[in-house]
């Protein structure tokens, strides 16, 4: 039963299918922020290319970034600003950072944060951990802008 929820889910999360002449499987994304009253200084943008970022700032300060992109596969991405960190402290400080998103954006932070639970060696830093051979995935990554750094953590699901 878990197998059919994480296959429908990701369907359901499109709004409708593919326009007609348009090869895409997905549909053009919805915002995922659905508590609002947890978030501020929310600002949302979408893109003719079927990507949709959303940005705000939780209660207890941390800047987050949602973007939402693909064709053929369905791409969920957390970015949240961070202090730097060891990566032997990158699963955990994920499962810290993506806990208060099962509030915020409960459908897709639900995957992901499961995804994470499910690494045995939490002081490993895989950069892929694999839900369903073949089909869902989340990558961990970070990223430096400037003098800012990022805990990236993307949820990517073939469609």
């Amino acid at each position: 039963m878990n197998n059919v929820i994480f296959f429908l889910i990701p369907l359901l999360f499109c709004s409708h299918l593919a326009m007609a002449g348009d090869d895409c499987t997905r549909a053009f994304p919805e915002a995922a922020v659905k508590e609002m009253k947890l978030v501020s200084n929310y600002v949302i943008s979408a893109a003719k290319d079927r990507v949709l970022t959303e940005s705000f700032t939780l209660s207890a300060g941390e800047s987050v970034q949602i973007v939402q992109s693909g064709c053929h596969h369905f791409g969920f991405t957390y970015r949240f600003k961070v202090e730097t960190f060891p990566k032997h402290k990158t699963i955990p400080t994920a499962l810290r950072l993506v806990k208060p998103m099962l509030e915020v954006t409960p459908l897709m932070a639900k995957y992901i944060y499961e995804g994470l639970l499910s690494v045995k060696d939490k002081k490993t830093a895989p950069e892929k951990i694999t839900i369903t051979e073949g089909y869902n995935w989340v990558y961990l990554s970070t990223e430096l802008k400037g003098k800012e750094t990022f805990l990236v953590v993307t949820y990517d699901v073939a469609l």
